[in-house]
């Protein structure tokens, strides 16, 4: 019988060897303090901060977007943060994902779909939020936050790759390389697989103005 692993254990096969953490109470930008001692290794922590409503044209149907924002902190204690935009289907189908590569776990519930299209601002927000709380909980289970699904979906290689452009320690000549030993990474979130940022920010109509700390605003 395997050892019981533990966060920091040296065994997580995500970039950098990071493993998830709950996230600050406060931020303070790369300066924000954590809940764990950062000299145990790098750390990575996900919120669902704000969403964005886009339109791709003036024909077309207006598309909700929620906005994932990944943290990384590094051993010296420096936070660094990343977004990536995610539809709600998106999160269904790394639900389905991880059912598939954990079919003995009890995995929670994915937030309902609905039978009425999401038309108000109130209603945006408590997706949003339960979409938070959805994430925290799957992210609390050590397999799934180390899992491919978990790494794709929020795009974990490029976020410790940004982190080091970010703290100055990579430069065209350093050639750093973001180790990893998870899988090669093939889930691939409908129609967006690597928006970052606002995804064309000109053709947003409507944002969500609640739950967005100043530290993440770009």
């Amino acid at each position: 019988m395997s050892a019981p692993k533990h966060r920091h254990d040296g065994t997580s096969p995500l970039p950098l060897g990071m493993d998830w953490s709950p996230p600050p109470r406060h931020w303070a930008g790369r300066e924000t303090v954590w809940p764990h001692d950062p000299r145990t290794g790098w750390s990575y922590c996900v919120t669902v901060p704000s969403w964005v409503v886009l339109a791709k044209s003036r024909d077309s149907d207006p598309i909700v977007f929620y906005r994932v924002v990944v943290g990384i902190q590094s051993p010296a204690g420096i936070t660094t943060t990343r977004t990536v935009l995610r539809r709600f289907n998106d999160f269904l189908k790394l639900h389905a994902a991880l059912k598939r590569a954990f079919p003995r776990k009890n995995l929670p519930p994915a937030p309902p779909k609905g039978l009425l299209r999401m038309k108000t601002r109130a209603m945006l927000e408590e997706r949003r939020n339960s979409l938070e709380e959805w994430m925290a909980r799957l992210l609390s289970d050590i397999d799934l936050s180390r899992s491919t699904a978990v790494a794709s979906f929020l795009e974990l290689e490029a976020a410790a790759r940004s982190s080091f452009q970010e703290d100055g320690q990579n430069t065209p000549d350093s050639n750093i390389t973001v180790t990893s030993t998870v899988p090669s990474l093939q889930f691939h979130p409908a129609g967006s697989s690597s928006l970052t940022s606002d995804y064309g920010s000109d053709t947003a109509y409507e944002t969500s103005e609640i739950g967005t700390p100043s530290c993440w605003k770009r």
